[in-house]
C-alpha cells in the first residue's frame, strides 16, 4: 500500500510545490523517519517549521509515535487510518503547539482509536483537524476524496504558522 499512497501524494506534492520523500520501511518501526528528515533538510536546506510527516495504517502508527516524541523537529503530522498502538502513552500535553490532521473511515476498525486520540487532543486544547469519511473501511482511502481530505489537513497544519519556507512531506 505504500506505493499507492506515494502515488496518491505525488499529485498533492505537485500542487503544493512540496518535496515528497517516500522511503520504504519494511520493518514498520519508524527508524527511517529521522534519517529521511535529515536527508531532506540537508539536501534542500529546509527548516523544521516546513516539515510534516504522514503515514497510512502502520505508517500512521509510526507517524504519531515519532511526531509526538519529536514534535520540536517537525511542523505537524497527518495520520491516514493510523493503526496507533500505544496511543494512551502519547504526550498529548504538547498538542496545543503541534497540529495534527487525522483521516479515518467510519467503517475502519481503527476509528475508535482515532476518536480517542482526538478526544485526548481536545482535552488538552490541541490543534486537530479530524475528517471521518462515511462508508470507508481500512483499505478504502485511494479515492478522489482522499486527495481533498489530505489537502484539508495539510492546509490546516500550515495555517497554524505565520511564516514558512518551502514545505516538505515525508511518508
Amino acid at each position: 500500500t505504500g506505493m499507492y499512497m506515494r502515488d496518491a501524494l505525488m499529485q498533492v506534492a505537485e500542487e503544493k510545490q512540496a518535496i515528497l520523500a517516500s522511503p520504504d520501511d519494511p520493518q514498520y518501526d519508524g527508524r527511517i523517519i529521522p534519517a529521511t528528515i535529515d536527508y531532506v533538510k540537508n539536501t534542500y536546506n529546509i527548516d523544521n517549521d516546513a516539515i510534516i510527516i504522514t503515514g497510512y495504517s502502520a505508517g500512521g502508527n509510526q507517524t504519531f509515535r515519532y511526531g509526538f516524541a519529536n514534535n520540536n523537529t517537525i511542523r505537524g503530522i497527518i495520520g491516514i487510518a493510523p493503526a496507533v498502538i500505544g496511543y494512551k502513552s502519547l504526550d498529548y500535553g504538547i498538542s496545543d503547539k503541534f497540529p495534527v490532521g487525522l483521516i479515518v473511515g467510519d467503517a475502519d476498525g481503527f476509528k475508535t482509536v482515532a476518536d480517542q486520540i482526538v478526544q485526548q487532543i481536545n482535552i488538552n486544547n490541541g490543534l486537530v483537524k479530524y475528517i471521518v469519511e462515511p462508508g470507508v473501511d481500512h483499505f478504502g482511502y485511494f479515492t478522489p476524496d482522499f486527495y481533498t481530505d489530505w489537502i484539508e489537513c495539510y492546509d490546516f497544519i500550515f495555517s497554524q504558522v505565520a511564516t514558512l519556507t518551502a514545505p516538505t512531506l515525508t511518508v
